[in-house]
């Protein structure tokens, strides 16, 4: 992965802030373009060329977590033994709720989770601490909270959720087809879904497919310096940056005093020199550098089984939903 491509991928977050609901599938790629600054043929060719090398492999569909009463939770493990990766990912994939895991290359893996309550994410947390292979798990972080917009979604919405987790990302067209309705009914209903928050998309990557050095830096700062002085800093510092999720917290609703970011670099020795930089930011109180791998979907059946008992349960209080006349080509 070259800077321009870094770039892209960072236009497609919007303000280089890496969320679930700022990755839309179907954004233009003339919109990408102008954010990145660059030719709408140069993003096309880039596009073309992630999926052709096979640095991106799809797309995962998540409902929003709100709607399904809970939160999105991350439990970072550090393996004793890498080449047991695979083992390990095979058991955590049996834990209710897992839907992703985040491998890095140097023994690290997060270990993506839906938690219905802070009680939830912590009995979490101890299935993954009794896993063979796990030499450390660091306590559960707690995504960001971000509320969904507008009217509940209906029958037909969850329907289309469902049928969205095996899509490509292109044409809408198939999803329509197997669900026995318009092409327009699908897409004014996904951009609705997708403007009000309701349905979130997150990519799988392959980092390996690519050149250059992708490295992830965790900051760890002093709470009385505060989130905001921290970020501010690094992004005056280190224009470049992807940032990660802002806003994670402890189970217990308490922020975590900690900043984390992606770099595109040269090399694993200009990572080092980068975290020895931070490091010597005024409140940093630790650095630590890992090399992201992977981003994959966890093979367990929770998440559709959870979309067949939803829409079980809406379709025994609702109606069948069927478009309005308008609607219907």
């Amino acid at each position: 992965m070259d800077d321009l491509d870094f770039r892209i991928l960072a236009a497609i977050f919007g303000e280089r802030l890496w969320r679930f609901t700022d990755w839309d599938p179907r954004i233009s790629t003339r919109k990408i373009a102008a954010r990145a600054g660059v030719a709408p043929s140069t993003v096309y060719e880039r596009l073309s060329n992630w999926q052709a090398s096979g640095f991106l492999q799809g797309y995962g569909v998540l409902p929003n977590p709100r709607l399904l009463g809970g939160r999105f939770v991350g439990h970072n493990v550090r393996l004793a033994d890498p080449s047991a990766r695979e083992a390990f990912v095979g058991a955590a994939e049996r834990i209710e709720g897992v839907f992703s895991f985040f491998h890095h290359a140097n023994a690290w893996v997060s270990v993506m989770t839906f938690a219905q309550s802070a009680e939830a994410s912590w009995r979490q947390s101890e299935q993954v601490s009794r896993l063979e292979g796990g030499e450390h798990v660091e306590p559960p972080h707690v995504l960001p909270e971000i509320p969904p917009r507008g009217r509940n979604p209906d029958l037909l919405d969850w329907r289309i959720v469902k049928a969205l987790a095996g899509w490509s990302g292109h044409s809408l067209v198939p999803v329509a087809e197997g669900l026995a309705v318009s092409e327009r009914t699908v897409r004014r209903r996904y951009e609705r879904m997708m403007r009000d928050r309701i349905v979130w998309f997150f990519p799988f990557l392959d980092f390996a497919k690519v050149k250059g050095v992708v490295a992830s830096l965790i900051v760890e700062f002093d709470p009385k310096v505060g989130y905001a002085a921290v970020a501010n800093a690094m992004r005056d510092r280190y224009r470049d940056t992807l940032r990660f999720l802002s806003g994670i917290e402890t189970p217990a609703g308490e922020p975590y005093p900690i900043w984390q970011g992606l770099w595109c670099l040269d090399s694993v020795g200009q990572a080092e020199s980068v975290m020895q930089e931070v490091r010597a930011l005024p409140g940093v109180t630790s650095v630590e550098v890992s090399y992201p791998l992977r981003i994959e979907k966890a093979r367990s059946t929770w998440l559709a089984d959870r979309f067949e008992a939803i829409i079980r349960s809406v379709g025994q209080t609702q109606s069948v939903v069927r478009p309005p006349p308008e609607q219907v080509r």
